[in-house]
């Protein structure tokens, strides 16, 4: 049963999922639905017992750009915060092996989707960054997730800079497994599935558990980082940075040249 329209799995006759962000026309923007959505469907998935490897992949030319944030919540910051944390964290301890298949950006919240995944498949297209801090918001949880994968100076780097990153950089750090052309990115996808096929289900699933359990941000962790992000985004400067970015202007603290 799909649960929003943007959001849609497919099972295909091997156990392997593909799990889909269908809304091109946005590069995959997420709003809120569509956040508890895409939770939801990744929790179902991984709790199927025929599904053996997910693909976690965006529709058109975009992974995903993060969080929508030209929709007007019907919650409160905490509360989307809390909702951005629950879903990169069931990515993270899906039971089953997973794939981020990555073509575009994949920026903010897409890239702590990405960085949780097993393995991340890139084409040279792709590019990458935690752009939070040009509209005045505070990328906590994403950076908790990220640090773990990518260390915690290359984040510090990439979060206070807020500049996108290319594909081939994103490789060299660590953050993409497998860098490839365009044309080639579901042939990487398919060799890679295909040797996840051969191995032991239950075996792998056991491993998974065991591996995603080691060295994640505690609960206190990210509690501190949902509060700080929280009490950004009420501050003053995130909500001039939304309105700079609904005019498409410059923020305020931008200097003039």
């Amino acid at each position: 049963m799909r649960e929003h329209e943007a959001i849609h799995a497919e099972i295909d006759e091997r156990g392997v999922a593909t799990v889909t962000i269908d809304r091109p026309e946005k590069r995959n923007a997420l709003d809120p639905r569509m956040i508890v959505a895409l939770r939801h469907t990744v929790e179902r998935v991984a709790e199927t017992p025929q599904v053996r490897v997910m693909v976690l992949t965006g529709a058109g030319s975009a992974f995903c750009a993060g969080m929508d944030v030209g929709t007007d919540a019907a919650c409160s910051e905490e509360e989307l915060i809390t909702s951005v944390a629950e879903l990169i964290a069931s990515v993270d301890q899906a039971g089953v092996p997973t794939i981020a298949r990555v073509a575009g950006p994949a920026m903010g919240g897409g890239l702590g989707l990405a960085a949780v995944c097993d393995v991340v498949v890139a084409s040279t297209d792709a590019r990458f960054g935690i752009p939070e801090l040009r509209l005045g918001l505070a990328p906590a949880v994403v950076s908790l997730y990220a640090a773990r994968r990518l260390g915690r100076s290359v984040v510090r780097s990439w979060a206070l800079t807020a500049e996108h990153v290319p594909a081939a950089e994103a490789h060299r750090v660590g953050l993409v497994d497998v860098l490839c052309a365009p044309g080639e990115l579901d042939d990487r996808i398919k060799s890679l599935v295909d040797a996840m096929l051969r191995t032991a289900p239950q075996a792998a699933r056991t491993v998974k558990r065991f591996l995603a359990a080691q060295g994640g941000p505690s609960g206190d962790d990210i509690r501190s980082a949902v509060s700080m992000s929280s009490a950004v985004t009420a501050g003053a400067e995130a909500g001039l940075g939304m309105t700079a970015f609904r005019s498409k202007q410059a923020p305020p603290w931008v200097p003039r040249e």
